[in-house]
């Protein structure tokens, strides 16, 4: 009599906080760093990645940036998987649009709204141009 063994693996749904999640992409984030890879850490970090249910949505503005991280997601994906004990995890990607691709007219500042705008984030150069009297008319 022959014995058929079942050689599929059980796959694994865990759920998982956000929490969870965070801490497990820092892990892959410091694993990333030690490996001295730098750009993929700064892709990565900028990408303000969100939980939803077992689907990981990560936002780029560019074609460039989303094309690097489809480079790097499988071995993201295998490394969340493993971390958070859950096979079912997808990673999802958006394309946020940026300033110029928002058609927002770009406006220049006068040498005026310039130092309002200065002033208006920074108390010590308030003073400073106060007591100088260094405002424009």
């Amino acid at each position: 009599m022959k014995t058929v063994r079942n050689t599929q693996r059980q796959r694994k749904n865990n759920p998982f906080s956000e929490a969870d999640f965070k801490q497990a992409f820092q892990s892959f984030l410091d694993l990333l760093k030690q490996n001295n890879e730098k750009s993929k850490l700064a892709l990565l970090q900028n990408s303000n990645p969100q939980v939803n249910g077992n689907i990981l949505l990560f936002s780029f503005d560019s074609a460039i940036s989303e094309n690097e991280f489809n480079q790097l997601s499988n071995r993201l994906l295998k490394f969340l998987q493993e971390r958070l004990q859950n096979d079912y995890i997808e990673l999802k990607t958006k394309r946020i649009k940026s300033r110029e691709q928002k058609n927002i007219p770009v406006r220049f500042l006068t040498d005026k709204e310039k130092l309002e705008l200065i002033i208006k984030d920074n108390q010590a150069i308030k003073a400073f141009v106060t007591k100088l009297n260094l405002y424009f008319k």
